[in-house]
């Protein structure tokens, strides 16, 4: 088996169209893929009438993107104000089940770039119709599932603003076809034991096997000390309900003047509520979405992340950003976050949705002597397991895996 591969990486969306962590994620993977030597493909979604010629990024990836036809570009529910109408998103969701317009796209896109494997991420706005695909062709799936797409219809197992504890009935029968359709994976891959153990109970396993390989990223390594005046707190990411942002108002209102300012970097539906709260309390920054340089400066002027979310996170890559910062996390217990936020060793954990419990964290570290210093430091340790190169690494040894088992089913199956 030679040690270069030809390796398509299909995601919906992909840089300069960054909506949450996947899209880093798929950037960072294929760019390493690429410095180690591999001929590196990805195929994401734009919309109708955009530009699809192939084009090539920076470090050698290749880019194609086209529109898979269906009602609209599933790139447009994530600006703001966005709104469709219940029998308009209905039609479009039926089609994303198995979309043939995907089918035919992407036999043309392996027709001309063979590759030895195919690694799937966010599929909506593809379709599962990729695995069909790819299927057809001999060549083995590997998926790795940020979110619960594949068991959940909204895909983050949360009505309103409260966490699912189980499958409604309604997403059970809208997730069958993506369900019985991921019989054709390989390797189903998650970035917590918390996201892979939800897809096992629904039956969505790899036929050669189940991993957990966590998201990689780049980042200096920072470390904190306590500075003289108040704590700076950072809310890094969508600023949404689910995501805990209406918390914030109410922890600030819970802590004495003078004890902490918060930054906000983010955008998203409750950022009006949270821009009228900081006219009136001049502790609030508002610092709007932030990328690259701009998030690093973020990340180094605070002490303390905050992540008060309410729905049961995957593998949020803010918390491995602020890690990598050195940043102590102030967050919800729930979903995966207890196995990036290691209670009194890299940060604090909270009950989702307790405003005073997390207002009582922050007074803490604000006084307990020498407790910043000791979660950063274990913050910083523990983020070294969370490099790209980490990843990168896991896999390519997960590919290689792959095609063996590939290679020696095919060997078993009699000749005619």
């Amino acid at each position: 088996m030679p040690d270069t591969k030809r390796i398509l990486l299909v995601n919906n969306f992909y840089a300069p169209h960054v909506v949450g962590g996947a899209e880093i994620v798929v950037q960072n993977l294929a760019g390493w893929l690429a410095a180690e030597g591999h001929d590196v493909m990805v195929v994401a979604t734009c919309g109708p009438g955009q530009n699809e010629a192939p084009d090539r990024s920076a470090g050698g990836v290749r880019v194609v993107r086209f529109f898979p036809t269906n009602l609209w570009w599933n790139y447009e529910r994530f600006q703001s104000g966005d709104s469709r109408g219940a029998v308009r998103r209905l039609i479009w969701n039926l089609r994303d089940q198995w979309n043939f317009d995907t089918l035919q796209r992407f036999d043309a896109i392996l027709r001309d770039f063979a590759p030895d494997v195919v690694h799937t991420h966010n599929l909506k706005g593809f379709s599962p119709a990729v695995w069909t695909a790819a299927r057809q062709h001999g060549v083995p799936i590997l998926h790795t599932a940020h979110d619960y797409h594949l068991i959940c219809n909204r895909g983050v197992m949360l009505r309103g603003v409260a966490a699912c504890a189980t499958r409604c009935t309604s997403c059970w029968a809208g997730s069958l076809p993506r369900r019985m359709l991921a019989h054709a994976v390989d390797a189903l891959v998650a970035p917590s034991h918390f996201v892979l153990d939800r897809h096992l109970e629904a039956g969505v396993a790899g036929r050669s096997g189940s991993h957990v390989i966590r998201n990689g990223i780049h980042g200096a390594l920072g470390r904190k000390r306590r500075r003289a005046g108040p704590l700076r707190l950072l809310f890094l990411g969508q600023v949404r309900r689910e995501k805990g942002a209406e918390l914030l108002g109410e922890m600030l209102a819970k802590l004495p003047r003078g004890a902490a300012v918060l930054e906000v970097a983010g955008t998203g539906a409750a950022l009006p509520m949270l821009e009228a709260l900081a006219a009136r309390d001049e502790r609030i920054t508002l610092s709007g979405f932030l990328s690259g340089a701009a998030k690093q400066a973020a990340l180094e002027r605070a002490d303390v992340l905050l992540f008060p979310s309410l729905w049961a996170e995957n593998a949020p890559l803010s918390l491995a950003e602020g890690m990598r910062a050195g940043l102590p996390a102030i967050a919800s217990a729930i979903g995966a976050v207890p196995e990036f936020v290691a209670a009194g060793r890299t940060g604090l954990l909270v009950p989702p949705g307790d405003a005073q419990a997390m207002a009582q964290a922050v007074i803490r570290l604000a006084e307990e002597d020498g407790l910043l210093e000791l979660l950063s430091e274990g913050a910083r340790s523990a983020s070294r397991a969370l490099t790209v190169e980490v990843m990168g690494q896991a896999y390519a040894s997960l590919y290689d895996e792959v095609l063996a088992a590939a290679a020696a089913r095919y060997r078993a199956v009699p000749a005619a």
